[in-house]
């Protein structure tokens, strides 16, 4: 059976137009609702993160992430496994004070010890900090650092957040399944 011209193209109009809008509205990812309720990445939007050279990521089904790093931060500068935060996000955050949480732990299979996390804005300001260390356990702990942005004197910040998976770089695996950021003030 054939599709008539004139019914084939406004089908395929409205399939493209579906895709799209899934495409853009389906789940909880990031920079969407208002800066003071916080920023999260979980659940399917971590496949989303940005891998720099040297670390990996994989779904371990759709609430969790595996990350590894093939050798340590210090042998190649880099942001790690990180997310950005630009626009009214990176605006609404300078100047107040933040607590920056990752939930993780030692991956099942070929578990690391520990794992880094890292908090840069360009513009550089006050408050940022590089790589900070952490022991990992075999349970989801919430690993949190606090830290008070400069206000930021450019017009367009982006702040970048990130971690380091395998703070030895043995290419050990630690299972993420949230990174958040919350205004305390």
């Amino acid at each position: 059976m054939r599709i008539k011209d004139w019914l084939f193209f406004p089908l395929i109009i409205l399939a493209a137009g579906i895709m799209i809008y899934i495409a853009l509205f389906w789940g909880d990812g990031p920079q969407k609702g208002d800066p003071e309720d916080g920023w999260i990445i979980q659940g399917a939007d971590l496949n989303g993160l940005t891998k720099s050279p040297g670390t990996n990521l994989k779904m371990n089904g759709v609430d969790a992430a595996i990350m590894t790093a093939d050798f340590t931060v210090d042998q190649q500068p880099s942001q790690g496994v990180f997310t950005t935060m630009a626009g009214d996000y990176a605006l609404n955050y300078g100047g107040r004070e933040l607590e920056l949480i990752i939930r993780a732990r030692a991956a099942e299979e070929k578990p690391a010890k520990k794992f880094q996390i890292a908090f840069l804005t360009v513009p550089p300001v006050k408050g940022r900090f590089g790589w900070r260390t952490f022991e990992l356990t075999d349970e989801f702990v919430d690993y949190k650092i606090k830290t008070k942005l400069a206000v930021f004197k450019a017009d367009d910040p982006v702040i970048y957040f990130g971690i380091w998976p395998d703070a030895e770089g043995k290419g050990g695996h630690i299972e993420v399944t949230r990174y958040s950021v919350k205004p305390l003030d």
